[in-house]
């Protein structure tokens, strides 16, 4: 809900969670400033509370730490401040303040409480230990019957009422998966086009340098050697391509949490920490291997053609490599191609 608050600087319109008293305990989460809700703030009656958000709270407020305790109005009630939450993804949405049931004007109202069909509020559980999420299906399934069987205008059977249970740390980033993984995949699209490139480009050096090889076998080279050459070229190459997507992380990264915001309430954690530059360093040198073995061992291969026979008759085979190698560039580019509209038509569904 949006509601306006008021402040020595003026007033500004705020999310807000309108939460029970006990929300941040069923969901383990400490204050990093004074308190949370308890039951006493829920009464009716109660005077009004605020929580903020760690985000609102730095942004707004620039992290004061007396914050705790200032009164602001809204909805014509003094608000006071009794605590801030700490840096984690709230859930179900970014919110900048939270208010308890009782001091909502709308969810407290006597209309709204007494009527079963005003449906404003969402509910949240923890599992006993030792049960199971079927289990927890099964019992709230039970519950959802019975509540049919009761009140059968408020929950009518052809209007498909049903229970849906889903651990939270899922459902934090549900919305998010399907979207991300597509990304994902055209990215994987991304770096194998280029890897075939660059594999291309190998080959095409390799045909200036064969008799160069050849030269180096006669000498005493063994092909062990000469493979070790090409792939330290096509690994360092990789690895300076690496690097280079590195630098352009930072901004990129910025980019990709805004658009997922969207989404889920954890692109704050979206980062470029010590996992990452793992995988990034394992990708590079996979790419730089793998891409790199087949000019590495075509040019293994050739190098008695290259020495015996010339050039000329030589190159065939790396030729028919580049040929294939431009096929299967042409053939994932239409996959990238097709797989990029259709992220654009997820997306174009998702703000739909």
């Amino acid at each position: 809900m949006d509601f306006l608050l008021f402040g020595k600087d003026g007033a500004e319109r705020v999310q807000t969670a309108v939460v029970s008293a006990n929300f941040f305990d069923v969901l383990g989460v400490r204050p990093l400033l004074g308190r949370t809700f308890i039951a006493s703030d829920d009464a009716k009656g109660a005077d009004a509370v605020l929580v903020l958000s760690y985000k609102y709270w730095q942004t707004r407020y620039g992290g004061d730490p007396r914050i705790v305790g200032r009164v602001f109005q809204m909805n014509n009630r003094p608000h006071a401040v009794i605590g801030v939450l700490p840096p984690i993804p709230q859930y179900p949405t970014e919110s900048d303040v939270y208010m308890p049931t009782s001091a909502c004007p709308f969810r407290s109202a006597p209309s709204c409480v007494s009527d079963r069909n005003c449906r404003m509020m969402t509910a949240f559980g923890r599992l006993k230990d030792g049960a199971t999420l079927a289990q927890a299906r099964a019992d709230l399934s039970t519950i959802a019957a019975q509540l049919q069987m009761s009140y059968p205008d408020s929950y009518p059977r052809q209007a498909g009422y049903a229970i849906a249970v889903a651990p939270l740390r899922d459902d934090l980033t549900r919305r998010a998966r399907t979207t991300f993984l597509v990304l994902l995949g055209a990215a994987g699209l991304v770096l194998l086009i280029a890897c075939a490139n660059v594999a291309n480009m190998l080959l095409a050096r390799l045909l200036k340098v064969e008799r160069e090889l050849a030269v180096r076998a006669a000498l005493g080279a063994g092909k062990a050697r000469l493979t070790r050459q090409l792939l330290t070229e096509s690994v360092l190459l990789s690895l300076a391509g690496g690097l280079l997507g590195l630098l352009l992380a930072p901004p990129s990264v910025r980019l990709l949490a805004s658009f997922a915001e969207r989404f889920t309430t954890r692109s704050s954690e979206i980062r470029v920490d010590g996992p990452v530059l793992l995988f990034a360093f394992f990708i590079a040198v996979g790419a730089g291997i793998l891409f790199g073995l087949a000019p590495a061992f075509t040019g293994a291969r050739f190098i008695g053609d290259a020495l015996g026979r010339g050039a000329s008759r030589a190159v065939t085979g790396p030729r028919r490599l580049r040929g294939f190698l431009v096929v299967a560039q042409v053939t994932v580019s239409f996959m990238l191609l097709i797989a990029a509209g259709l992220t654009l038509r997820s997306f174009l569904k998702l703000q739909q």
